[in-house]
């Protein structure tokens, strides 16, 4: 028996009341993880208030237990791709693969209150320890842009948009294929990033995102409550 499994499996958000589960294509999996490493090939009763459908071959869902995933929805469009949700998380997710050998890993204790991403065959990496607010957008082209002289790609996905450990994510925040924001970092409400940043300990804001502030960590403790003491032992 997978410790964690019913306790907090089940314990999903009540605005959704009803799960669904579509599979049209071959050989993909549900697995749960359990605390002890064990693994567990899930069933559609196992599954309540998320959404699930699967429309290629070779896909993999895996959940790592214990793990709120509070009304989250996945879909697979395509083949040989992956989605991997760390422990100890509560998050909101609507992830849609789109094209093969796509990926999304998300690690431990992250938190997040709603999230979309597309996913065109590259990777989403997010560390461990995060914070997101909601209306969040991860983004791929979907679309090619072509050279008019010879048809040739000129817009391909980068492989990997990377979030660090323990970024703070703010409201109505997009993240497009260049993005990647290192550990210890703040992005501000509405920001659009664009591209690769370097330096820990920032904040960055802005449309395109850019640094506004150094130095700097984060807590979750709201500003009149933190403390030192109060804030210790506490997972971010």
């Amino acid at each position: 028996m997978l410790g964690g499994l019913r306790v907090w499996f089940y314990g999903l958000s009540k605005k959704l009341t009803k799960s669904f589960f579509h599979d049209k294509g071959k050989n993909n999996r549900i697995v749960l993880v359990g605390r002890n490493g064990q693994e567990k090939i899930a069933k559609p009763k196992d599954l309540r208030n998320i959404k699930i459908k699967f429309t290629g071959d070779n896909n993999l869902l895996k959940i790592h237990l214990p793990c709120d995933l509070r009304c989250s929805c996945f879909a697979f469009r395509c083949n040989n791709s992956v989605i991997e949700i760390g422990g100890y998380s509560h998050v909101t997710f609507d992830i849609d693969c789109i094209a093969d050998e796509s990926g999304v890993f998300v690690g431990e204790h992250c938190y997040c209150g709603g999230a979309e991403m597309v996913c065109c065959g590259n990777k989403i990496e997010i560390g461990n320890n995060c914070m997101f607010s909601n209306e969040i957008l991860f983004l791929d082209d979907t679309h090619s842009i072509l050279s008019y002289k010879n048809n040739r790609v000129l817009n391909k996905n980068k492989p990997v948009l990377k979030i660090g450990n323990h970024v703070w994510i703010g409201k109505k925040v997009t993240l497009l294929k260049n993005a990647s924001v290192p550990d210890d970092c703040i992005v501000g409400y509405g920001s659009l990033v664009t591209k690769k940043i370097l330096e820990k300990h920032t904040i960055l804001a802005g449309s395109p995102a850019r640094i506004v502030k150094t130095g700097i960590t984060w807590h979750s403790l709201n500003p009149q409550s933190y403390t030192p003491q109060k804030a210790k032992g506490m997972p971010v």
